[in-house]
C-alpha cells in the first residue's frame, strides 16, 4: 500500500512539474528513515556523553568539596536557540541534590555564600559584557570559584580557581561538566 501511494505521488509530481530533474528521484519519508536502522536511545546517549566528555576543557581545580551555590547567568534567548529548558544546576543536582541554583538575566550583585563553593555559569560571555562584569564581580567577592562557559570559550576570567569550557549547552555537555565538578 505504501509503495502504491509513493508511486502515485511521484506520478502526480511528474505531471505537475513537467518532468524536472528532481522528479526522477524517489522521495523518502521521515517515517521511512526513522524506521531504517534506528538505534536505541541508550546507545545514542552513550555516544553523545562520550563526545561531550572528550571536548571538555578543564583548567585548575574544579572538584567541589561541598554543596555549592550555582549562579547561572542567562543571556536573552535568541530566535534560533530559544530558551534552554535545562541548565548546569539541573545536571549538578543529579550528583549533589542540595546544590542551590540561582538564575539571573542581569548581574546579581553581592551574594551570601555562607562558606559554600561557588560555581558561575556563563554562556558566550565574550558576546555579553554584563556576563563578564558579573563573573569578575562574583570572583572578586569570593575566595575562589569555578567558572563554566557553556558557549564559545572566547573569554576566560583571570581569577577563577577552576574553569570548564563545555563547547555547548546541550544536556550531555552540561551533564559532563556536572560529573567533573562532582568528581564522579
Amino acid at each position: 500500500m505504501r509503495e502504491e501511494l509513493a508511486r502515485d505521488d511521484r506520478e502526480q509530481r511528474r505531471e505537475q512539474g513537467g518532468g524536472r530533474e528532481w522528479d526522477r528521484y524517489d522521495v523518502i519519508s521521515v517515517a521511512d528513515l526513522l524506521g531504517r536502522g534506528a538505534r536505541s536511545t541508550r546507545t545514542d546517549r552513550a555516544i553523545g556523553a562520550a563526545a561531550a566528555n572528550q571536548v571538555l576543557e578543564v583548567a585548575g581545580n574544579v572538584r567541589l568539596t561541598g554543596e555549592p551555590l550555582v549562579v547561572e547567568l542567562v543571556p536573552e534567548a535568541n530566535v534560533a536557540a530559544g530558551e534552554a529548558p535545562f541548565g548546569l544546576g539541573d545536571a549538578l543536582r543529579a550528583h549533589i541534590p542540595d546544590a542551590e541554583v540561582l538564575r539571573f538575566r542581569a548581574a546579581p550583585g553581592r551574594l551570601d555564600l555562607n562558606g559554600r563553593p561557588l560555581v558561575i555559569v556563563a554562556r558566550d560571555a565574550h558576546r555579553h559584557p554584563w556576563e563578564r562584569e558579573a563573573v569578575d564581580e562574583l570572583l572578586a567577592a569570593s575566595e575562589g570559584a569555578v567558572v563554566i562557559e557553556t558557549g564559545i570559550p572566547e573569554w576566560r576570567p583571570e581569577r577563577a580557581t577552576g574553569y570548564i569550557a563545555t563547547h555547548g549547552a546541550a544536556r550531555v555537555n552540561l551533564e559532563a561538566a556536572a560529573a567533573r565538578l562532582a568528581a564522579t
